[in-house]
């Protein structure tokens, strides 16, 4: 009896003891994943906050130097529109005061405000900085990231921009982020729990390893997996401390890539692959809700043949993906086809009736279903488990999330219309290019292209029909640049191409047949079934050749462009 006794006391310390440890190393793997997650995001708002604060110094150096105080309010107003900007200052230097100030509420209290107003150590440093200054700080109880940066031309500082980025979206992800390891971490917790009630001294060498395992994980090798050679209950522990870490390191795979993507196809890509690595499985989809928010279309697809099912569209509450997106729920078909929600689009490609297992996961974003995953059949032939439709419902929701900032930023720097990227990421982009261009030594080339006798094109067809036709060019631009090209509406009918890397002669080739393309295409008329013809003018201006500042280059393309046009249209015209 005392022997009994003995051995059930020591199991009992033995699974306090394994509990606490699992319980301390999953919450250093939780404090390492949130911390790495605030600093990712930080960087992202830095990034952005550069960006920003980048383009303003260059939209205001004129107002500036003009003293056109309405209009430095205009870029503080305009500016504060985005949710994400807690204030913005604009201090002039030569009369060393605060020209232009905005919050989100719209409130202008610090203008007309001289340098000796702002006594606070932070405007101090700001004041005193000859460059980029960022430092976080506390703005009316909320955590703000300062940017700040000097309006210099020429070596001649002309006033100061100040930028406060909000962190409450950060604290909203963090929150998200806490949440799923919390889970995860309690999961392992209980799991770790049961089975170190089992344990004995036979097996405290299989422990010792799988303590190893955990103290490499909590230092940040989530790729780690425990090798153990037993068939007993410590394989068990074993697997699923292998698939929680898997889990991990999926998550925050996912997460890291996602936060440094800002491209939507790229993201589609990256969620889906993810997601059938995640469930070990080959085949599945995503599809996305189209503009009408009543169909979905297949974005992305993988091992199924994608020329009989890309331009399908799946209404809202049709088949098990359609009833998904309508419901905004998880759900795992393992009758396949066979189940009476299944329906076949389409002709019915055969290859539907090799559907055996189904699991199908809203992406859902700010209470708006973006589309949903599907995956199909696992590679072990196994059915998919309610364990597998959370974890997919964890992924799904931080993929939406991920791929709804990405599609908010593209629509912050492309024009809804043409799709092409605005003249604000124009002239940043060109700042960019035009660096990289000096310090590496190579060309750059930039076309400036207008449709020519647009506005009597306008005045024949009417606006509706200008647009298709700049919708139309716009396309082919897309199709006929390379992808490091930029192209960009630079403002009404007039586009232009940034091209790195291409000398004058490279620039030269790709306008003409540029030219050429629009020449022949046939632009389908709104009104009926006809069809039109429009020309367009090419200027040309090569970095360093014919300009070395921006605002010259851009000059010259323009110069080269009125040349064009000039000596007859529907040419290409290079800077001499």
């Amino acid at each position: 009896m005392f022997v009994h006794l003995f051995h059930s006391r020591l199991q009992i310390k033995f699974t306090i003891l394994i509990t606490a440890l699992i319980l301390v190393v999953m919450s250093i793997v939780a404090v390492i994943i949130v911390f790495r997650e605030q600093r990712m995001i930080e960087d992202k708002v830095l990034q952005k906050g550069t960006l920003l604060i980048n383009t303003l110094c260059a939209a205001s150096e004129d107002p500036l130097i003009k003293a056109d105080y309405p209009a430095l309010r205009d870029f503080a107003d305009e500016t504060c529109t985005d949710k994400d900007i807690a204030y913005v200052y604009i201090f002039e230097d030569s009369t060393r005061k605060c020209v232009a100030y905005s919050e989100q509420q719209g409130n202008h209290s610090y203008e007309g405000k001289s340098y000796e107003y702002f006594t606070d150590s932070l405007s101090q440093k700001i004041f005193n900085a000859t460059g980029l200054f960022t430092e976080k700080h506390i703005f009316k109880r909320q955590d703000v990231i300062e940017i700040s940066k000097p309006v210099v031309t020429e070596d001649i500082q002309y006033g100061i921009i100040r930028i406060g980025l909000s962190l409450k979206n950060l604290d909203k992800e963090l929150n998200h982020t806490t949440l799923v390891v919390v889970v995860i971490s309690i999961f392992a917790v209980l799991i770790g729990s049961v089975f170190a009630w089992f344990l004995t001294i036979i097996i405290l060498n299989p422990l010792k390893i799988l303590v190893k395992s955990v103290n490499t994980v909590a230092g940040g090798d989530f790729t780690h997996r425990v090798e153990l050679k037993t068939d007993d209950e410590f394989r068990t522990v074993a697997d699923n401390f292998n698939k929680m870490t898997s889990n991990i390191d999926i998550l925050y795979d996912v997460s890291n890539k996602m936060s440094f993507s800002s491209d939507t196809e790229d993201l589609l890509n990256i969620i889906l692959d993810k997601a059938l690595n995640a469930l070990s499985s080959s085949h599945g989809s995503l599809m996305l809700v189209d503009e009408s928010e009543k169909y979905m279309k297949v974005a992305v697809v993988r091992g199924f043949d994608t020329t009989t099912r890309t331009f399908l569209k799946i209404p809202i509450g049709e088949g098990i993906a359609g009833t998904v997106a309508k419901e905004e729920k998880g759900l795992i078909i393992n009758e396949g086809y066979k189940d009476e929600r299944f329906k076949i689009f389409g002709d019915g490609p055969s290859y539907e009736k090799n559907i055996k297992s189904l699991l199908c996961v809203p992406l859902k974003a700010d209470k708006k279903i973006l589309g949903v995953i599907n995956i199909v059949n696992k590679l072990n032939k196994e059915y998919f488990s309610d364990t597998d439709l959370k974890f997919m419902e964890v992924l799904a929701n931080q993929a939406a999330i991920a791929l709804s900032k990405a599609k908010l930023y593209e629509e912050s720097i492309t024009d809804g219309l043409t799709k092409l990227f605005i003249h604000r990421y124009f002239q940043s982009k060109l700042d960019d290019e035009i660096k990289r261009a000096n310090r590496y030594k190579t060309g750059l080339s930039l076309l400036m292209l207008d449709i020519d006798h647009f506005k009597k094109f306008n005045d024949t067809y009417g606006h509706l029909q200008g647009d298709s036709v700049l919708i139309h060019t716009a396309n082919i631009i897309k199709d006929s640049v390379r992808e490091i090209d930029i192209a960009c509406r630079y403002g009404g009918e007039e586009l232009a191409v940034i091209m790195p890397a291409t000398d004058t002669e490279g620039a030269y080739i790709v306008a003409e047949r540029l030219r050429k393309k629009i020449e022949e295409h046939n632009f389908p008329a709104v009104n009926n079934g006809k069809t039109l013809h429009v020309t367009v003018s090419i200027g040309i201006a090569t970095f360093p050749v014919h300009a070395e500042l921006k605002q010259d280059l851009i000059h010259k393309a323009d110069q080269a462009l009125y040349l064009a046009k000039a000596n007859g249209r529907n040419r290409v015209n290079v800077m001499t």
